[in-house]
């Protein structure tokens, strides 16, 4: 129900107490699923369940131990949510490539001056991100 009629309806002499007791215990349960997602714990196993790092994860979970679990930085849509592995006892994380489908390129270790900028290299200049299983080059 919208806007006001839930209180309108509960306030009336006219509707049934059975009725009254309905709309209180919807509200009842809105006010748990709402409160539920406010303070949901994901516990990193799919992406649905994505931790925002692996370090929440493991406040979170103090049982976890060390593995592969489903990390979303910036919380919005779990489609961009990302499997690393997480390291209890190190504190970090990885991010696993694929080797299949990561394309070879070449590149200069170093130039003259003891350095390599990434743009300056062979086919370099392309960053390289992840998404779900799959690596995608962009320029």
């Amino acid at each position: 129900m919208l806007s006001d009629e839930p209180i309108r309806l509960l306030t009336s002499e006219e509707t049934p107490i059975e009725e009254k007791e309905r709309l209180i215990l919807d509200a009842y349960e809105l006010m748990i699923e709402e409160w539920n997602a406010l303070n949901r714990r994901p516990n990193g196993s799919s992406p649905q369940s994505a931790g925002l790092t692996c370090a929440t994860l493991f406040e979170d979970h103090p049982s976890l131990p060390s593995g592969h679990y489903f990390i979303d930085p910036n919380e919005g849509s779990t489609y961009d949510a990302v499997r690393v592995f997480c390291d209890r006892h190190t504190g970090g994380s990885c991010v696993e490539a694929a080797k299949a489908n990561l394309p070879l390129a070449s590149y200069s270790p170093l130039s003259r001056n003891g350095h390599s900028w990434y743009s300056e290299l062979a086919g370099g200049g392309k960053m390289v991100s992840v998404n779900d299983e799959r690596m995608n080059v962009q320029k």
